[in-house]
């Protein structure tokens, strides 16, 4: 069984994928984005935005370690 933070940063990663196409696919505003993952995901929009925030770094320091 998961734990709850393992069902956290699966949620977090997913929110963060659908913030990344909506933005660089899409060209959606980030205003608009954050109101649609705030609805869809129950939260409001200063979480959606720390979300974003942290996963942008763990993201870049991923790619950084990889080499890219």
């Amino acid at each position: 069984m998961a734990t709850n933070q393992t069902l956290l940063n699966k949620r977090n990663q997913a929110l963060f994928n659908e913030y990344a196409e909506m933005w660089g696919k899409q060209g959606m505003r980030e205003d608009l984005i954050f109101e649609k993952l705030s609805e869809k995901y129950f939260l409001c929009r200063d979480t959606v935005y720390r979300i974003i925030l942290k996963q942008s770094k763990t993201s870049k320091n991923h790619e950084d370690e990889s080499g890219n």
